[in-house]
């Protein structure tokens, strides 16, 4: 059982790499750093975003000079990347930094990863700072955490439940503890990062958009919500009407 389950989880994710993208290869072990890389790749690819990141740091001597840096000065290394839209990049870097510091008078993100946080309150905080969005904050935290850990957030359960991966119908603590025995190592930020990913864009709380899902022909639940006409692609919203002028 433990096997075809890991096996299972291994095919989930490199479905979900292979639809929307691999997930970053960080290779600092700064959790800023890491959290950075993350919310750059959800606008370009893994290796613009990670070799951005080394450029900013080879650049500035702390993320503290890059909040009181000024945004052409940001914007160099990004565009020497190819980082896409580097200008309003550098605008959410700096965003980011000054709530960060508004909240903690330092950036510095370490004292909310590590063994010894709560996981799904570091998620939640750090999904509301700027620029960040649910899977840059799953992955930050959960690289950071305890091995044989997971974030048990909505936002990372939602598609592991609705798979069945811990079994029909099961409770949030069950997902929970399928996902901390199944994954391990780079598996763990992976699954973490991808799983939030597609709960923000497709498999929504409400509504999901099941045929537009990679993951739907292996889910009872997307395949239910087919068969009773939901899970339907959103239409694109209506183009507003000219206005006239007086």
């Amino acid at each position: 059982m433990a096997k075809a389950r890991s096996d299972r989880m291994s095919d989930i994710i490199s479905a979900l790499e292979k639809a929307g993208g691999r997930t970053p290869r960080i290779k600092s072990d700064l959790a800023m750093d890491q959290l950075v890389a993350l919310m750059f790749a959800a606008h370009a690819s893994p290796r613009q975003a990670t070799k951005s990141v080394q450029a900013l740091r080879e650049e500035f001597v702390d993320w503290n000079e890059v909040r009181i840096s000024y945004v052409r000065e940001i914007i160099k290394p990004l565009e020497r990347e190819g980082l896409p839209e580097p200008k309003a990049r550098a605008r959410d870097l700096i965003d980011l930094f000054e709530q960060f510091y508004k909240d903690h008078n330092a950036v510095n993100i370490e004292l909310l990863v590590g063994e010894e946080v709560n996981l799904e309150a570091s998620f939640q905080y750090m999904k509301g700072l700027p620029g960040v969005d649910d899977a840059a904050a799953a992955g930050t935290v959960i690289a950071n955490a305890e091995e044989g850990k997971a974030v048990a957030a909505p936002e990372v359960l939602r598609v592991p439940g609705r798979l069945g991966l811990a079994g029909r119908n099961a409770t949030p603590a069950r997902i929970r503890k399928v996902l901390e025995e199944t994954l391990q190592g780079k598996d763990r930020l992976r699954a973490h990062y991808q799983f939030a990913r597609l709960a923000a864009e497709t498999c929504v709380s409400r509504d999901p958009s099941c045929m537009e899902c990679p993951l739907s022909k292996g889910c009872e639940y997307g395949q239910a919500q087919l068969k009773a006409g939901k899970g339907q692609p959103k239409p694109p919203p209506e183009p507003r009407a000219a206005t006239k002028k007086p």
